[in-house]
């Protein structure tokens, strides 16, 4: 039978038995250029190189088509994961957009009610305890803003969330001085005195009240996503 002269570039028939072999345990269409290349004493047949050749192209092909079936359901995940982390994001910034907005309601409902102007609220017409007891620091709305920051983080920009901070901040420190004033009140501290606590404790609510909503409208999201 005439045999096909490989030029000394190729290997040798015992080294293509071995790469087949392999190739054979991966590939069952490999088995018969494997059988072919096996029983030739000098080194394969044409068909046998062939055969090979078909056989290491399928392999491609298939191994092909596999990463490109993968790439696409780990391309789908990631799309659905990125909108649900959107979706999220989205979500935390409106609750936090209506915490804050109850909290600004909050501080204007309770500086009209102990406005130092409306001789009702005066501490002159009360005693020191009830007058303590019927004005308290308002309880502020924090709920939202403590358990779903890590979201927020990818709805708002960083100056956003800055102001958001401040937000908060400011409202506990309100809180410490309408106390101290409140008790300035209540002990009969000297009017100087009562009017500087008095003053602070303004300043720190007109600031809140012009910085406003931070997050701005509930309808109004950024996404960073």
């Amino acid at each position: 039978m005439n045999q096909l002269a490989l030029p000394s570039r190729y290997p040798s028939g015992r080294v293509l038995l071995l790469v087949a072999a392999a190739f054979m345990l991966l590939d069952p269409s490999a088995h018969a250029a494997g059988e072919a290349a096996h029983g030739s004493e000098h080194g394969p047949t044409a068909d046998a190189v062939v055969g090979f050749i078909g056989a290491l192209i399928g392999a491609g092909i298939a191994a092909a088509a596999s990463l490109l079936v993968y790439w696409l359901t780990t391309a789908d995940q990631r799309r659905r994961d990125a909108s649900e982390r959107t979706l999220r994001a989205q979500t935390a910034r409106r609750l936090v957009q209506a915490e804050i907005a109850h909290n600004l309601k909050t501080l204007a409902e309770y500086r009209r009610e102990t406005s130092t102007d409306n001789p009702v609220f005066s501490v002159a017409n009360q005693s020191g305890r009830e007058w303590l007891a019927s004005h308290p620091p308002p309880v502020w709305s924090t709920v939202a803003w403590h358990r779903l920051l890590d979201r927020l983080l990818d709805a708002v920009s960083e100056s956003q969330l800055l102001a958001a901070y401040t937000h908060y901040s400011d409202l506990a420190s309100y809180s410490l001085a309408v106390e101290k004033f409140m008790i300035y009140q209540v002990e009969q501290k000297p009017e100087e005195l009562k009017s500087t606590a008095h003053f602070v404790q303004e300043t720190i609510a007109s600031r809140i009240e012009q910085a406003g909503n931070p997050l701005g409208a509930a309808a109004s999201v950024t996404s960073t996503g």
